[in-house]
This record gives C-alpha cells, sequence and structure tokens, in this order.
C-alpha cells in the first residue's frame, strides 16, 4: 500500500523586499530582542538575508568580540573621565588654597607646624596683641565700662 509522503512546504518571498520592509524588518528585530523575545542567533537568522550573512555562528563570535571591545573601550574611557575630574578637583584645591594665603597675606608661605613654617610661619599666625593683658584671650566684643 502506498502511502504520501509528508510534506513540508517552505515558501520564500514572492518578491524582494525593498529598503523600507528591510527597515522595518530591523527595527522590528531590534525591538524583540532589546525586549528579550528573541535571541542574537534568532536574530542574526531573521536579518541574515538582508545583510548578506552566510556564516551565522562567524557572525555571532564577531558580535561578540565586538561588544566585548566596546565594553573595554567603555570602561577605559570612564576611567580617564574619573582621573581628569579627579585632577580638576585637586587643582581647584589648590587655587582655594592659594587665594587663602594671597587673601591673608601670606602669600603662599607654610603654616605655622607645617614642613617649613619655621618661626617666621608661627609669628605670621599668631594674633597680635593689643597692648593690655589678657586682650589676646578675649573673644566677642568689648565689656562696657
Amino acid at each position: 500500500m502506498w502511502q504520501a509522503p509528508n510534506l513540508k512546504v517552505k515558501w520564500g518571498p514572492y518578491w524582494a523586499p525593498d529598503p523600507e520592509d528591510q527597515k522595518k524588518l530591523v527595527d522590528l528585530v531590534g525591538a524583540a530582542i532589546k525586549q528579550g523575545l528573541i535571541t542574537e542567533r534568532m536574530a542574526i537568522e531573521k536579518l541574515a538575508p538582508i545583510f548578506g550573512i552566510e556564516n551565522i555562528d562567524a557572525a555571532l563570535e564577531a558580535l561578540k568580540a565586538e561588544n566585548e571591545e566596546r565594553k573595554q573601550k567603555e570602561q577605559d574611557e570612564e576611567m580617564a573621565a574619573a582621573a581628569r575630574d579627579m585632577k580638576r578637583f585637586q587643582d581647584a584645591d589648590k587655587m582655594i588654597a592659594h587665594a587663602d594665603d594671597s587673601a591673608t597675606g601670606r602669600g603662599g608661605a607654610a603654616k605655622a607646624g607645617e614642613a617649613g613654617g619655621g618661626a617666621v610661619g608661627a609669628a605670621a599666625a599668631q594674633p597680635k596683641p593689643s597692648g593690655k593683658p589678657g586682650a589676646a584671650k578675649r573673644k566677642g566684643p568689648a565689656p562696657r565700662d
């Protein structure tokens, strides 16, 4: 007894997609992969005819390598940006310290107790006495007589 074979027909497109149709398909696949609905392999298989991809495995490996390179480059750029920011903050701190020294008339001399300050730096940091005993210790407004 003869049986008809099981046939499964896979029809190709009736016509070649125009650029607008290709863009729609690329957008659709991009959205599906972004939402986690399809794998990278599925996306490449669907887009292979548009981009002329013949070897799916090679395309997957190339994408993986490019993504790793891109991540490394982004990390390197972030590190460089952080280093630049740190340098800017350090430079700003130096400028503020220099401005403070200039405003107090020290002209960048070391403060008392710091390396290089010595007696000159200590003398510059001490308040000048007013001639009255205990006047340098008093804080606040002068008492009324």
